[in-house]
């Protein structure tokens, strides 16, 4: 339910033309992300990847812009779908993922979600990736890049709500039987849980870090369901760059970090 004409993308675009001599293409694959059937959305996100690969094998074919130099960002289904274009060309630079999506890729195989082995240097950033009973999160927990990034715990962010989603309301919205204002009344909940805060914080994070003094330092975390241990508030075995810094020399493995609740989120 978003395109490229949201003002984060656009915000984002700026960002890195300001950083450095980029070629930037947005990708506006709205009509299919409209879907009020999530899982339609998600079937969708195959599509888009293919698609993506074959501009980006037109691209190197007509500028010689090779794979090795194209860094893929993606928030939420983009991110997965970041994932399957790095499955049709290998030697893809980077991908980042910002939050990707849970439902329906949380528990599922590589080769339907996004992966390490989609980049040379896959960077994952979870900012709502709390699963419990009953409920769901938009973002997943599970790590599955290279380096992946929990700020302030991964599950939600703080300067946001507590913002569970029953999972029923998620699964059974697309029942066409239901009535008129059924649907209208769950289209609203849907709306709203796709405007929710920890999920879209994530980009916030990542614009900031583009062009910011301040940098996300990062604690390597084995547990992050353990984060006042004194192991997540040290470089140990060495710190990590949140963002776009983030360098694919890093040591692989889970990172901790803690934000402001509100911009600038980066701690000096």
């Amino acid at each position: 339910m978003s395109s490229e004409e949201e003002t984060w993308v656009q915000t984002m675009v700026q960002e890195l033309l300001t950083y450095r001599d980029y070629y930037v293409i947005t990708v506006d694959w709205s009509k299919g992300a409209e879907e009020l059937n999530y899982f339609q959305a998600v079937a969708d996100t195959r599509l888009v990847g293919a698609e993506i690969a074959r501009l980006l094998n037109a691209v190197k074919e007509v500028a010689h812009i090779m794979p090795g130099s194209v860094h893929i960002i993606g928030h939420s289904l983009g991110a997965h779908i970041a994932g399957y274009v790095g499955k049709i060309i290998p030697g893809i630079s980077r991908i980042t993922g910002m939050d990707p999506a849970g439902p329906a890729f949380e528990f599922w195989p590589k080769k339907v979600r996004l992966d390490q082995n989609d980049a040379e240097f896959v960077d994952v950033i979870h900012t709502d990736a709390e699963l419990v009973f009953g409920t769901y999160s938009l973002g997943m927990m599970r790590p599955v890049g290279h380096i992946d990034f929990y700020p302030n715990g991964g599950q939600y962010q703080i300067g946001c709500t507590n913002e569970h989603i029953n999972v029923m309301e998620v699964l059974l919205y697309g029942d066409i039987g239901k009535s008129l204002e059924f649907c209208i009344s769950i289209g609203q909940q849907l709306r709203h849980i796709f405007d929710i805060c920890s999920h879209r914080r994530v980009y916030d994070y990542f614009i900031e870090s583009i062009n910011s003094a301040c940098q996300f330092t990062s604690y390597p975390c084995d547990r992050i369901d353990d984060q006042s241990s004194a192991a997540c508030n040290t470089c140990g075995t060495g710190c990590a760059l949140m963002g776009l810094p983030a360098k694919p020399n890093t040591k692989q493995g889970k990172y901790f970090l803690q934000t402001n609740q509100a911009e600038p989120f980066c701690i000096s």
